[in-house]
């Protein structure tokens, strides 16, 4: 009986700080902040954009935030809010992104 309970004691143990570097692994990813008036930040693999309240994160690095303070578009992309779609820039035409 004791021998069970050490086992279980010991188990609980490595468990906790099997668990504990889990989450400090987690944790230490990297983040870019939004702005220096706001502790908002997003990981670095992501864009900072306005939001209606705040900041929201968008996928990748460089995406367009749109101007409706909702949506965004992938890297070299245009929204069009009309039809709400993200639209490959055509050449020549110039990428308006949300100022941050």
């Amino acid at each position: 009986m004791l021998k069970l309970l050490i086992s279980i004691f010991s188990l609980c143990i490595v468990g906790y700080y099997y668990n504990d570097f889990l989450f400090r692994k987690i944790d230490s990813v990297v983040r870019i902040r939004c702005s220096n008036d706001s502790n908002a930040s997003c990981p670095e693999n992501k864009t900072c954009c306005k939001a209606e309240v705040g900041w929201r994160c968008c996928n990748g690095k460089n995406a367009v935030c749109c101007s409706d303070l909702k949506s965004c578009c992938g890297d070299g992309d245009v929204c069009d809010l009309k039809e709400m779609v993200c639209r490959i820039r055509p050449k020549g035409h110039p990428i308006e992104k949300t100022d941050l």
